[in-house]
């Protein structure tokens, strides 16, 4: 019995032979000569002979079935429909009268006296007077303005003087006003009653400076052993070593004396 075997891309017939001759050819990879792609040989690819006219009419529908396929991949998607319009509402008409408060009867609406009894039909708020919008001097604008300029100068003041100070290193911020404040502690540490000490000040001391190693010369009023208040003269050398100059340990305290 013979069998055709035909592309089930588009129906053309690869091979007329005996049904025992595709027993070898099931499971096999085959290119159409007609289409030029390449299948599987599945048995429902093989059937019986067809007629020259019914294989051209089976390749016709292949052919208008992948067409309309394309065609149908390729249309646009359909376009979401728009909303329906909200139905516009009709205009409110306005009355065409109204009632006089005063006498009840029917007037115009657009009326402003009542022709029964004569009344004005005005209402209050609209007969007073607008109130005066009270409009700022110029002196006042001037002062208000001035005060921000100088605000702003200060602001930017205070800026630069924190930015200039934290630009200096540890060593530039080492200077003989936290020298002298390292000996103050450390000679108010020696005396009998520390909470009694009255310094002389940074101002009232003697401060010699060479290189990072500070001699001040100073005194300071304290109670001693028997209560009494008694001045002591002091000299100390106090030499800046590095780190944090705000800290003791960054300094060595040298030559303590007491005069």
């Amino acid at each position: 019995m013979q069998l055709d075997l035909s592309c089930p891309h588009c129906a053309y017939c690869l091979l007329t032979a005996e049904a025992e001759d595709f027993v070898g050819k099931i499971g096999r990879l085959e290119t159409c000569p007609n289409c030029q792609k390449t299948f599987e040989v599945r048995k429902n690819h093989l059937g019986k002979p067809l007629t020259a006219a019914q294989r051209q009419k089976a390749m016709a529908l292949k052919a208008k079935a992948k067409a309309q396929i394309a065609a149908q991949s390729d249309a646009p998607p359909p376009q979401p429909k728009a909303p329906p319009k909200p139905a516009s509402k009709p205009p409110v008409e306005k009355p065409q009268t109204k009632e006089c408060p005063y006498c009840a009867e029917t007037i115009l609406a657009k009326a402003v006296k009542c022709k029964h009894c004569g009344e004005m039909l005005i209402q209050q708020a609209d007969t007073e007077p607008e109130q005066p919008v009270q409009q700022e001097s110029p002196e006042q604008g001037q002062g208000v303005s001035l005060t921000s300029v100088v605000f702003l100068a200060l602001l930017v003041l205070w800026g630069i003087g924190k930015c200039s100070d934290s630009s200096k290193s540890d060593a530039d911020r080492a200077d003989d006003t936290l020298a002298y404040l390292t000996c103050e502690k450390a000679v108010e540490s020696r005396l009998k009653s520390p909470s009694t000490a009255d310094f002389a000040g940074y101002g009232n001391s003697q401060i010699r400076q060479s290189g990072k190693t500070f001699v001040i010369d100073s005194y300071v009023d304290a109670q001693n052993s028997f209560g009494a208040m008694v001045r002591t003269k002091w000299s100390c050398s106090a030499s800046y070593k590095g780190g944090d100059p705000y800290n003791d340990n960054s300094w060595d305290i040298n030559a303590f004396t007491h005069k």
